[in-house]
């Protein structure tokens, strides 16, 4: 390479102009602002974020580090650049970050480097401010077809919103939460805070019991000229419970599940599958639920019918066999009493 000049800078040969050291040196390669700052809820540990909260779990030193490194620019020419950053506590809610660059710069090995004071600032955000505040937007009321709702299915359905509530989080719904479960007559209602919280749990019940769902709308006021309206959404489940066992359609059938609005049945004369409308439900008569089962021990059998001993009285009754239970003399069965007879279940 052909030198043709001075370099201006410190009188060194150069091609043209300054030479690449006092390039070098008259770049800014670190560009860091004195003072930057996290502001995070003293609740929920929620940060905020270009105007938005955002839920985190990580600790205060792991924000902080995250602000700084955020606040920092590069030169944008700089290769294989490589930033450390030091964090260090020196007050309740200050923090000082040391940031070091190295990389190169025209071929030349370059380093930079630059102190940041972060300053901690809790604010409450705005899910825990309307939690406190009794906040709401969404009833669940949850209730059954012709029937209250049972221990069991009240338990299961509050699981399924308190895991639907984190799932909505998650997902960035800021007033994803449940502010109340208060039993009423008949069921439960859910105050939830988010409608499409609301929403989504109303239809995670239904995936999992069957049903219908009818929503409801109740103007309470205005805000910034934007009516505001509170949601109703009635979750009604079937009549019949999983486990109960009804005469319909001329035969005995147990409860096995549900599809929509059809419920899920199994005969317990031949092993058969069928799903009964809302109308044959209601019409259905029932005998009882498989939790009240007892069990009892076959005595003799043959190809439709078994022996079996009464669990109450103790005399031999015959009781139809399922066309799926494989049983032998001396084996146990459950059954279900209704009047002076008794029927047979089918294993699960």
């Amino acid at each position: 390479m052909k030198l043709s000049s001075i370099c201006p800078g410190c009188g060194s040969p150069t091609v043209e102009g300054l030479c690449k050291r006092c390039r070098l040196e008259s770049t800014t390669l670190l560009s860091c602002p004195p003072r930057v700052e996290v502001i995070s809820c003293p609740v929920c540990g929620a940060q905020r974020l270009r105007g938005r909260w955002q839920s985190v779990d990580r600790p205060v030193e792991v924000l902080v580090s995250e602000a700084a490194e955020r606040s920092v620019e590069i030169y944008r020419d700089l290769a294989n650049p490589q930033v450390t950053l030091m964090v260090s506590k020196r007050g309740a809610t200050r923090y000082i970050a040391e940031v070091e660059l190295i990389g190169e710069f025209e071929g030349m090995p370059a380093e930079d480097r630059c102190t940041i004071a972060v300053d901690l600032r809790y604010e409450t955000c705005d899910r825990c401010s309307k939690m406190a505040g009794r906040y709401y937007e969404a009833v669940v009321q949850l209730r059954a077809r012709g029937r209250s709702l049972s221990a069991q299915e009240i338990e299961e359905c509050e699981k399924i919103v308190l895991s639907q509530a984190e799932k909505s989080l998650e997902k960035g719904d800021r007033l994803a939460f449940v502010r109340e479960m208060k039993p009423v007559r008949g069921g439960v209602d859910i105050v939830v805070g988010s409608t499409q919280m609301g929403r989504l749990t109303a239809r995670s019940i239904l995936d999992r019991f069957g049903g219908r769902m009818r929503e409801s709308y109740k103007q309470v006021g205005a805000k910034n000229g934007k009516d505001l309206y509170r949601t109703n959404i009635l979750v009604r489940l079937p009549r019949l419970r999983e486990g109960d066992v009804v005469v319909a359609r001329g035969t005995v059938l147990e409860v096995r599940g549900y599809g929509g609005r059809k419920t899920l049945c199994l005969s317990l004369m031949d092993g058969g599958r069928a799903f009964l409308s809302e109308e044959e439900t209601d019409a259905a008569r029932l005998l009882g639920n498989r939790s009240d089962s007892q069990k009892t021990v076959v005595v003799d059998m043959d190809e439709a019918v078994l022996e079996v001993l009464d669990p109450v009285s103790y005399k031999t009754i015959s009781v139809t066999k399922p066309g799926n239970l494989d049983v032998r003399p001396g084996d146990e069965v459950e059954v279900i009493g209704y009047g002076d007879d008794l029927v047979l279940l089918s294993p699960l």
